[in-house]
């Protein structure tokens, strides 16, 4: 295993939380390294279809400058994105801002975290490891799916959270129960 350089922050996570973190920091000129899959839970879990339920103000991924907002997203691609948001339409936007402010997020998967001295020892998947101070963890909330203890035991076929469905067509025709509001 080799430790690669250090860097001041690291952000795991390439969601719009931690990429809205890093465009704060590196104008800050806090040397950040970002890690993760560039909107990979809004892309792979959330169902196919879905429209953003948060205002139009709301959807934009922070940046101080202000330059990589939905309204700007839209010029740049000269067609209008409808309200309220769509979900592909917010992944592409996250792609694009991305691209703008984060080109260089690291792909790999931080696989363990350890502290070290002045910071931590960030292990990543291929077995390299890097040294930073600082660790921002926006990792978004794909291990947080709850089920309410009263339907444990029941088969999975059964009983799903809705995190674990990219596509929604399996329950055509079938008598469906939603649990919460969120």
């Amino acid at each position: 295993m080799k430790t690669s350089l250090s860097h001041q922050v690291a952000v795991i996570g390439a969601g719009p939380y931690g990429l809205a973190t890093a465009a704060y920091l590196r104008a800050a000129k806090i040397e950040t390294c970002v890690f993760g899959e560039p909107m990979s839970f809004w892309e792979n879990q959330i169902p196919e279809g879905m429209l953003l339920r948060s205002s139009w103000d709301a959807c934009h991924i922070a940046d101080p400058q202000r330059s990589s907002t939905l309204d700007n997203y839209s010029a740049s691609q000269s067609v209008a994105v409808p309200r309220p948001v769509p979900l592909d339409r917010f992944i592409a936007y996250g792609r694009w801002f991305q691209k703008r402010i984060v080109p260089d997020v690291d792909r790999r998967r931080v696989v363990g975290i350890e502290i070290a001295s002045q910071g931590f020892r960030l292990t990543l998947d291929d077995d390299d490891a890097v040294r930073v101070q600082r660790v921002v963890v926006a990792t978004g909330i794909a291990l947080f799916a709850r089920r309410p203890p009263q339907f444990n035991g029941l088969p999975l076929a059964l009983v799903s959270h809705s995190s674990e469905h990219r596509s929604l067509k399996r329950f055509v025709g079938e008598r469906v129960v939603v649990v919460g509001g969120g």
